[in-house]
């Protein structure tokens, strides 16, 4: 047991119908067969082991997803070991764990919840076994198993990034909170999702001929970004750029 502000806070528990976990030292042990339960941290459905300070994660063979926030909010961990049993990795499953620097998504998962890596500033890379059906990985970028879709870029990368041209579609959030200075998109891609940049630290994107769609919110919170170059063939509300990005300097729209 640990005592935390005069409380005994328990250190072992259920984490599912079929799971168990446990602290040792340092690390978070999580064991069993099944699923994990859901967590949902604003709401105060926290997960047994929140607030209590653990480097590392191992998930024992057996456990077949990670709950959803099941570490968000924990800034300490660096390390996570994932089974190759697991196939669901929930929503915002590792969002704010600032100190991971990699994750190895195994070959069974077919399911990656919409900001599980979000506001992740140290991760470098995430690499997906070659034998995964559904992800694959590139540089470790996070990509649809036929690269056609970028799902998650890592927030630790820094400097410029220009999209692969076999890329046509970007996904929600995709390269929300990122480290990136730069970006530039190729005429290949077709449709930018919801929040695609959120809280980045980007202060230019470029946008090539080829875009129909930016959807709800895509620059919301970049409060570094001072130019975006958009061509004719977009179709963007003023909300989306304008009101939400007051730092916005240069808003560059082609005559069509």
């Amino acid at each position: 047991m640990t005592a935390i502000c005069g409380f005994a806070q328990a250190t072992s528990g259920t984490c599912g119908a079929n799971l168990t976990w446990e602290i040792s030292g340092t690390t978070l042990t999580i064991s069993g067969t099944g699923e994990m339960t859901d967590y949902d941290i604003l709401s105060g459905q926290s997960p047994p082991w929140y607030g209590i300070s653990y480097d590392v994660v191992e998930i024992k063979d057996g456990v077949t997803s990670i709950g959803n926030s099941a570490f968000r909010f924990n800034s300490r961990v660096k390390l996570i070991n994932i089974p190759n049993t697991l196939t669901r990795i929930g929503y915002q499953a590792f969002e704010n764990c600032w100190s991971i620097k990699s994750i190895n998504i195994p070959k069974n998962v077919t399911s990656i919840g919409e900001d599980a890596f979000f506001l992740c500033k140290s991760l470098e890379s995430i690499e997906v076994d070659p034998a995964n059906l559904y992800y694959s990985s590139e540089n470790g970028v996070l990509f649809d198993k036929t690269k056609t879709k970028i799902v998650s870029f890592p927030g630790g990368k820094s400097g410029s990034y220009t999209i692969p041209s076999h890329v046509t579609s970007i996904g929600d959030m995709a390269f929300g909170g990122c480290n990136l200075s730069s970006v530039i998109i190729p005429n290949s891609v077709i449709s930018i999702g919801d929040n695609v940049f959120m809280d980045s630290n980007l202060s230019s994107v470029v946008i090539s001929d080829g875009i129909t769609s930016i959807w709800n919110y895509a620059f919301y919170r970049c409060s570094a970004l001072v130019s975006i170059d958009i061509p004719s063939s977009v179709q963007v509300s003023g909300i989306t750029l304008l009101v939400i990005v007051p730092s916005l300097l240069q808003l560059i729209f082609p005559i069509a």
